[in-house]
């Protein structure tokens, strides 16, 4: 227990550093969003890089994991922990998860004090279980990217390793095209409408969205709406989640040998 305590508070002390300069990137951008805001006089610049700065959170623990794993393989000093690869994994994971709230939680505050400055309402005529919807569905879906952006990771890193390099690249492009085609095939099929009719609580779709199209012009604009989710849904989407870590981790270890 010990060794895992120490792995944890090692973890976290590596990520505190790019955890600040997430955190100075974030205070820059919402300050240009302020001050385009008072020059343009136009208080949705403020509140749209807010709200967006929430929501790109999806691909938060997927970017961080990205890099904190690449810097490991550099150093090479965790392939020789006595710790397993699970629970080496596993730890990055947990504190990749808990940068992730705390940025968020920064992220709402500024965009309360945005909403606050051009005297909006902070929850935009929607509930607090909205908002909640919200947060949810970005932390629960950054999980799930996160887990997916560790797999693929692994098996580049395992073919970067190996011979046939080129071979196995693109190996792993058709891999996940093939995967990307599943879950889109998945999505729209009549089986993820008859899931969604148990257990539904409330959620929200996050995409791209068509707000303005012409001959002349089109404009495409990140959309965020309501929608619903299902207990039946969240356990298949669990369940993937989970076979996916085991099978990073098998690819891991490939590394350590």
């Amino acid at each position: 227990m010990n060794s895992v305590n120490g792995l944890l508070w090692k973890d976290w002390k590596v990520s505190i550093r790019t955890q600040l300069h997430n955190y100075l990137s974030l205070a820059i951008l919402w300050l240009i969003g302020l001050i385009c805001t008072l020059y343009f006089d136009m208080s949705e610049i403020l509140l749209t890089i807010s709200i967006t700065l929430i929501v790109v959170h999806i691909f938060y623990i997927g970017t961080d994991m990205f890099f904190s794993l690449s810097k490991e393989v550099k150093v090479k000093l965790w392939f020789h922990s006595p710790l397993s690869s699970k629970v080496l994994l596993a730890s990055k994971f947990f504190i990749s998860f808990i940068n992730c709230l705390l940025s968020i939680t920064a992220c709402i505050f500024l965009y309360i004090i945005a909403s606050l400055l051009v005297n909006e309402p902070v929850l935009q005529e929607k509930s607090f279980t909205d908002a909640l919807a919200l947060i949810t569905t970005i932390m629960g879906m950054a999980i799930y990217l996160g887990l997916w952006a560790i797999y693929f990771w692994s098996l580049f890193a395992v073919a970067n390793s190996k011979n046939l390099k080129i071979g196995r690249y693109g190996l792993n492009v058709l891999l996940l095209f093939l995967f990307i085609s599943l879950h889109e095939l998945f999505v729209t099929s009549p089986l993820f409408q008859y899931f969604q009719k148990f257990g539904s609580f409330k959620a929200v779709s996050i995409g791209t969205t068509v707000i303005l199209n012409n001959e002349q012009y089109s404009e495409i604009s990140l959309g965020v709406t309501m929608s619903t989710f299902s207990l039946p849904l969240l356990a298949v989407f669990t369940l993937v989640a989970i076979v996916i870590f085991f099978l990073s981790q098998q690819n891991i270890k490939k590394l350590e040998g």
